[in-house]
């Protein structure tokens, strides 16, 4: 009984100093971490950050400024001045925190975030721990520098390829050896900080930052990351869609083979809180699903109404935290409730000053069509109210319109679609505002202009369907010439007093955009509208699009 009770005893013992060494292990490891001053320094991706962006502790915990955040980490973090919240959005996620507030919400949904937002100095500081998993960072404190460095999670803790590595003050095998590294150490390499042939920037375990050689160790950059998971892909149909006025049966008709897409025009932004104004058909929706289409309603901000009222409906929308929310809400739920697949939102006649705040919309919305399986595209003009680089790498798609070049305003005749035209505006959307071009799809039209020019100089001009236009054509027994630069044919003809020009939309034109599309990589086609087409319009674009 003794031996027993003193083994028990023994035992006990033994267990309490293994837990105390282990205790005194994590304590010291914790030690090293504790920052102990008010005024450490801060590195972020390999760069020390002037000091009027110094981080704050508090409780221990590390705050940095959202200007700080701004600069330096994510230029899109948004601060909502009528909520005073702080905006975070990424490709599947919005974050909202308000200020002294134990909870933060992603995607509507609240956790718990522990007092993450604060104010110090008057100004929004934010806890790095809340924010670590949101951009894929992690962050350490070198307590001999009293340096907190921020880095990215995928170019940290990473292998030397050989031993005896320097660590170089400077670009120069002649500078100073800060540490000499071997295979048994890591460094944090620093990809977007210095683009150099021959050095890379990076930080060693003891947090000293210098330059290696590229050669010892192995990196890819977030653009070889993205074209290689671009490769595994594979790859997708183009897409051909059509927008459709209204939402009338007859004019939707029967499958159409080449058919992918389609986009009636059923919701409109209704009130300034977010309301959304519903043309919903069911008939419709049961005919185009019944083809085996998919739908992409658009969504407007009221065009068919009172133009300057739904201007402002659109700027107060916009500039609302609380009425952004509330319109997201709306589309999802009318997505969901209904069934619908995607949607296509189409903001036209905006105040240029609400350009940014549209783009944080579709950032905002973005990540809940994601989270509900559904498809957010959006359409570009070239216009000064859309911020056509932001629209582009917030949404999964954007359609280019590729038409109205001329119109019932222009003083000249000509083809409201030259293909010159449009390929400049291709290139403008893939160099300047560097959209992939796998999200854009290029809108093309079923229509064109006849253009009457009087003796007098008068210019009147009405739309023609394709029909029209064969029309036209045959009444007067026309001979079509191509105009190489509009890529279209085009006829002419002489009455007593007035001369009429028309430039053809066509099968032969169709071929030209869908040429583009397969040059540049676009994802597809989208038609305004279903309706002014003639049948063999859609032979030629499965031909030149689809894989057979």
């Amino acid at each position: 009984m003794k031996e027993t009770l003193f083994n028990i005893l023994k035992t006990m013992i033994l267990l309490a100093v293994i837990a105390g060494l282990f205790y005194m292990t994590n304590m010291s490891t914790t030690s090293a971490n504790i920052i102990k001053t008010d005024n450490p320094n801060l590195t972020i991706f390999g760069d020390n950050i002037d000091s009027s962006y110094q981080p704050y502790i508090k409780d221990g915990k590390v705050y940095i400024s959202t200007k700080t955040v701004g600069n330096f980490i994510d230029d899109k973090i948004v601060f909502a001045s009528d909520t005073q919240k702080i905006i975070i959005t990424t490709d599947d996620g919005v974050y909202k925190f308000k200020f002294n507030s134990d909870t933060a919400t992603r995607n509507f949904k609240e956790y718990n975030c522990n007092q993450a937002l604060i104010r110090h100095n008057e100004a929004a500081y934010i806890a790095v721990d809340a924010i670590k998993d949101i951009y894929n960072i992690k962050s350490d404190y070198n307590e001999e520098t009293n340096t907190i460095s921020i880095d990215k999670k995928g170019t940290s803790d990473l292998p030397l390829n050989y031993n005896k590595v320097n660590v170089y003050s400077d670009l120069k095998t002649d500078s100073n050896i800060l540490e000499t590294l071997g295979m048994n150490n890591t460094v944090t390499v620093y990809t977007e900080s210095l683009k150099h042939n021959r050095w890379y920037k990076v930080k060693t375990d003891s947090g000293k930052i210098g330059y290696i050689e590229k050669s010892a160790v192995t990196v890819k950059s977030e653009e070889e990351i993205e074209q290689e998971q671009k490769e595994e892909q594979k790859p997708q149909e183009k897409i051909i869609g059509f927008w459709q006025y209204g939402s009338k049966v007859e004019t939707l008709g029967d499958k159409i083979d080449a058919v992918d897409v389609v986009m009636p025009t059923w919701f409109a932004l209704s009130a300034e809180d977010g309301s959304v104004e519903m043309k919903y058909s069911k008939e419709y929706y049961q005919k185009a699903k019944a083809n085996g289409y998919k739908l992409w309603p658009i969504i407007t901000n009221g065009l068919d109404s009172e133009s300057n009222k739904y201007v402002e409906y659109t700027s107060k929308c916009m500039n609302s935290e609380e009425n952004r929310e509330n319109l997201i809400k709306n589309i999802i739920d009318i997505l969901n409730t209904y069934n619908i697949d995607g949607i296509n939102v189409d903001f036209e006649n905006m105040r240029e000053e609400d350009k940014y705040m549209y783009t944080q919309f579709l950032r905002e919305l973005h990540p809940l069509m994601k989270e509900n399986g559904k498809t957010l595209s959006a359409d570009i003009y070239f216009t000064s109210y859309i911020d056509r680089s932001g629209l582009g790498h917030a949404c999964d798609y954007v359609m280019l319109m590729g038409y109205d070049q001329r119109g019932n305003w222009s003083t000249e005749a000509g083809s409201i679609s030259e293909i010159s035209w449009v390929e400049k505006q291709l290139l403008s959307l893939i160099n300047d505002s560097e959209i992939d071009p796998s999200k854009i799809i290029l809108g093309v039209p079923f229509y064109t202009r006849l253009w009457n020019e009087a003796q007098d100089g008068t210019l009147t001009t009405n739309v023609y369907s394709m029909q029209n236009s064969q029309d036209f054509i045959d009444k007067y027994n026309l001979e079509k010439k191509m105009d190489e630069e509009a890529g279209q044919n085009y006829v002419e003809f002489n009455d007593t007093y007035v001369t009429y020009k028309l430039w053809i939309e066509d099968a032969e034109s169709m071929q030209k955009r869908a040429d583009l599309v397969n040059k540049y990589g676009l994802s597809g086609v989208a038609a305004w509208q279903r309706g002014f087409e003639t049948p063999d319009i859609w032979t030629a674009l499965d031909n030149a699009l689809k894989t057979k």
